[in-house]
């Protein structure tokens, strides 16, 4: 039982399947191999996932209630297609700060999934974390420092990367995550987890928080 007036740090995201993991750590090193010289804090690849909404701390003895509100928000919400597709960077390329690989697929989908979850968290949330707008992507990399030349290759070959072949899957399940920051960086820990509406004949296994295979 946590402290009466414990507070976590949570998020609810999206899990990426462990062959999407794979593909997105093979993206990852490749980056890496180019600017082996930078200042960047690599997401580890366990830890790859598509934010829905970060929330900040939350009182721990307001979970259980969180976790019903997600619960009847994600009720309902079809699963979707997804894929990767192109490399970017907050707040631009000129003044590189985070990496981040993009997705497509049923957007309006995720996007209205999106708003579900962020009114289900409203109210649990610390106001200075919610996005001016919601994007879709997994970030891969934070920046400390880059040089002028590294920017320029790191952006030159942002441009040119494409997915080949198209990697894609069903986006089907979403996670409340806790985030415990320390000194080797941040451990998460799925708290609950609910699946999407399947297409037929897709087994549902609500409540739990494997990754999906």
């Amino acid at each position: 039982m946590p402290e009466a007036d414990a507070t976590w740090r949570l998020f609810v995201a999206i899990p990426l399947p462990q062959r999407v993991t794979a593909a997105v750590a093979e993206i990852q090193a490749g980056l890496q191999r180019l600017v082996s010289q930078a200042q960047i804090r690599w997401t580890p690849p366990h830890q790859f996932h598509l934010t829905l909404r970060f929330l900040g701390e939350v009182a721990a003895a307001r979970v259980p209630l969180l976790q019903t509100r997600l619960e009847n928000a994600c009720a309902g919400c079809p699963a979707m297609p997804l894929q990767l597709q192109g490399l970017g960077f907050f707040p631009h390329d000129q003044r590189p700060r985070v990496i981040w690989l993009g997705l497509e697929g049923q957007l309006n989908t995720l996007h209205a999934l999106q708003q579900a979850v962020a009114s289900a968290a409203a109210e649990f949330a610390e106001p200075d974390t919610a996005p001016e707008k919601f994007s879709a992507h997994i970030t891969l990399g934070r920046i400390k420092f880059l040089s002028p030349r590294e920017r320029s290759t790191l952006v030159q070959s942002a441009a040119a990367w494409k997915p080949a072949p198209p990697l894609g899957w069903l986006a089907h399940r979403v996670q409340l995550m806790r985030s415990t920051l320390g000194p080797e960086g941040a451990h998460h820990e799925c708290l609950a987890a609910w699946n999407l509406v399947p297409p037929p004949g897709t087994p549902t296994n609500h409540g739990t928080c494997p990754q999906p295979l």
